[in-house]
């Protein structure tokens, strides 16, 4: 019953000394976030896509049609992250779009080469 109690303190002792680690304090690696993104679009219309990540950071775009084939837009390229870590993407959808659902994915590398992907829907309507 000691020994339990003891592993049960060490735990919760644990748990409350990482939660008062102020997020600011943590190593920051090229966390992405998707933060606004067209939910849903017409054939012809101009969508966007707006990620946060790491200042300098450097994204790649990828929207996967309902065919399974990548997009070959010409405006879908690498870009990097500006000094606020923000980083967008514009084009607009060809006219004779299939309708249905696209899979968009951005991967974004930071300066200590570790990387994160993150994935959002848009359908084309």
């Amino acid at each position: 019953m000691f020994l339990l109690k003891k592993i049960l303190i060490t735990t919760l002792l644990s748990c409350m000394l990482f939660a008062e680690v102020p997020a600011q304090a943590l190593p920051f690696h090229a966390k992405a976030k998707i933060v606004g993104f067209t939910r849903v679009v017409r054939a012809g219309q101009l969508c966007s896509v707006t990620v946060q990540t790491e200042p300098g950071a450097f994204c790649q775009i990828t929207v996967q049609k309902p065919n399974g084939r990548a997009s070959r837009h010409p405006n879908l390229v690498e870009k990097r992250a500006d000094a606020a870590g923000t980083v967008n993407w514009s084009w607009q959808m060809v006219e004779d779009a299939q309708a249905g659902e696209r899979i968009i994915t951005v991967k974004c590398i930071g300066a200590d080469n570790d990387e994160t992907t993150v994935q959002k829907k848009m359908k084309v309507i």
